[in-house]
């Protein structure tokens, strides 16, 4: 009997008990393993302690087994049925797991970073966002949102500018290398880049670039092309795309003669995002296929809580992400 309840507790927290009839004492381990449930789309450090309440459920039930009290079927098919809905449930409205596939998010995420995404609340400027890729609503993308609706948005030289002004930024590596990994071939290969630290909306975090001497780069708008799906090299003859809103380009007259001060921005439209990746010389983003649509998001990212890279496990990634 101890091992019956010991492997529903695991299961459904609650379950074990009900089955020796301490359904009572079932039901406040099944209420706080929901509640754990609900937590994980808020901070990812409900995952450890939901791993350790079902244990604690465990050892309390497998306790109770040996005892033999009788049975409560009808509160253990409850219990299970709960968590089973509780589970589906949260996925569906509250948070959902992703893997990071590229290094386009480098240094924030790293490639073999699994994170939680939570699907509540506001996105806002400076906030990782998880979207359906508009040019590609069949695949996800992660992106930090740099503008919204309403924002003019410019890149000269490696500089991010939003409003017209220049976002502070510190270069804090100037022989930096981060881990890539080939698809392809499942090799994982060293890249240069230029490490800076970044200040926007109160938070401070690195971006790399692969041109961050003062040379033009991948700078943004390069010419009066409003980007989107279809003046991007995204779509394919018969694919579907989700509907932009479409944003315009302004330039300034007369250009001026440096080439890396402003001389032209882009205007985000409403019911749009404008979102780059971090890794930014090398990342697939607003500046090439145009604005994220509201309706694409699939929420924030809230944490990371797994990862493994080319050396096996990475346990200090775990966490939350700014």
């Amino acid at each position: 009997m101890w091992a019956a309840t010991a492997g529903l507790s695991l299961v459904a927290p609650g379950a074990g008990h009900a089955l020796v009839g301490r359904w009572r004492t079932g039901a406040i381990w099944f209420v706080a393993c929901v509640a754990s449930i609900v937590a994980i789309a808020f901070t990812v450090w409900a995952v450890p302690a939901a791993l350790v309440l079902r244990l604690a459920a465990l050892i309390d039930a497998a306790r109770l087994g040996k005892l033999g009290v009788g049975k409560t079927w009808w509160m253990v098919f409850a219990f299970v049925a709960g968590t089973i809905a509780a589970s589906i449930g949260v996925r569906a409205r509250l948070a959902e797991a992703f893997r990071i596939p590229s290094s386009s998010m480098t240094p924030t995420l790293l490639v073999g970073d699994h994170i939680f995404v939570n699907k509540l609340g506001a996105v806002g400027r400076g906030d990782l966002i998880v979207f359906h890729t508009p040019c590609m609503p069949d695949r996800d993308y992660v992106e930090r949102v740099v503008a919204v609706a309403g924002d003019t948005v410019e890149m000269r030289c490696s500089v991010l500018y939003l409003n017209g002004k220049a976002v502070p930024h510190e270069l804090i590596d100037g022989d930096a290398t981060y881990d890539d990994l080939d698809e392809s071939t499942g090799r994982w290969l060293k890249k240069p880049a230029r490490r800076f630290h970044e200040t926007f909306e109160g938070k401070t975090y690195d971006v790399l670039h692969m041109s961050g001497d003062g040379s033009p780069g991948h700078d943004f708008p390069r010419d009066a092309r409003v980007p989107s799906c279809q003046s991007s090299d995204y779509p394919e003859l018969g694919r579907e795309v989700m509907a932009q809103p479409e944003g315009k380009i302004v330039t300034l007259s007369p250009e001026p003669d440096d080439p890396c001060a402003p001389r032209a921005h882009f205007v985000v439209p409403a019911g749009g995002l404008f979102g780059l990746g971090d890794n930014r010389d090398n990342a697939n983003d607003s500046r090439y296929w145009g604005v994220i649509p509201m309706a694409a998001v699939v929420g924030r990212v809230t944490g990371n809580w797994y990862s493994k890279g080319p050396d096996g496990m990475r346990w200090s990634r775990f966490g939350s992400v700014r």
